[in-house]
């Protein structure tokens, strides 16, 4: 997002950070099915279009009561989140699957080992992380 909205010198995307966060907060998000702001404060955010034609919020009759309501409402969508986002692993698992060829070893294949950690005291640069073939 913020490579699309600064100018061609670069030089104002601080500025625009601010419009774009908010952009992004009040945006359903694909992987929970919610909007970051509602999942931090447990109701939508109050926009601008919101206060110029009164859109009414709720009212509360104490503070307690407040509290009551946001745990409930944090509560219900944490749970509906995680259900929302287990599915959504799910379904990705399924595509990923559904695309990869895996590779048939036999007994007897001659495979190599990948083992990226570097031995202490040597240099990263002649680090061969495949060993093999075995």
């Amino acid at each position: 997002m913020l490579s699309m909205s600064i100018s061609d010198n670069e030089s104002d995307w601080d500025l625009q950070l601010p419009t774009l966060l908010m952009a992004y907060r009040t945006s359903v998000q694909e992987t929970s099915g919610e909007t970051p702001y509602y999942l931090m404060f447990g109701r939508n955010a109050r926009l601008p279009d919101d206060i110029l034609y009164s859109l009414p919020g709720e009212n509360f009759a104490s503070q307690g009561q407040y509290c009551q309501q946001l745990r409930k409402h944090l509560g219900e969508s944490y749970k509906k989140v995680r259900d929302y986002v287990q599915r959504q692993q799910q379904h990705q698992k399924q595509e990923y699957d559904r695309h990869v060829k895996g590779l048939a070893y036999k007994v007897g294949d001659l495979v190599y080992f990948h083992c990226p950690a570097v031995p202490r005291g040597s240099s990263r640069k002649f680090h061969k992380p495949w060993q093999g073939p075995f």
